[in-house]
């Protein structure tokens, strides 16, 4: 649970943030930036080194289907500790539109609360490996694994 930020100087979260004041509020910071312009990765430790707990990043394509994209490691993601998630560009731009005209009390009014379930369906336990070519640590892992 935390306090949702923009930085309508830094929409696209591809470079250091000024801080965020969060008046008299103790939870943690929740970042939204725009897709674009640099690497997922980019965006992520960005909004870490803010102090951001959770970055949300809002697609640039319209009807574009979330479950078709990966947000992939750039090869600079490693020692990245906070979750990372992606939203469409339709419910991005209205919460975007409502923090551009909603006054300051109401924003320090608002908490947002994420979870992430993850279902068990069976108890087979799927993954997929991700690794990039430039890193040595990795292709070696692929060659013992």
């Amino acid at each position: 649970m935390g306090s949702l930020f923009f930085d309508k100087d830094n929409e696209y979260g591809c470079d250091a943030f000024k801080p965020f004041t969060q008046s008299n509020r103790t939870d943690s910071p929740i970042i939204i930036v725009k897709r674009g312009k640099c690497s997922f990765t980019k965006k992520v430790r960005e909004i870490e080194h803010a102090g951001g707990k959770l970055g949300i990043i809002v697609d640039e394509v319209d009807n574009e289907s979330m479950d078709q994209i990966i947000m992939v490691d750039d090869g600079t993601g490693n020692g990245i500790r906070i979750p990372s998630i992606m939203i469409n560009k339709k419910e991005g731009e209205a919460i975007l539109d409502f923090m551009r005209s909603a006054t300051p009390d109401v924003l320090n009014s608002i908490s947002v609360v994420t979870t992430f379930d993850i279902d068990k369906p069976s108890d087979h336990v799927n993954y997929d490996l991700w690794v990039s070519s430039s890193n040595e640590r990795g292709l070696d892992f692929v060659r013992e694994f």
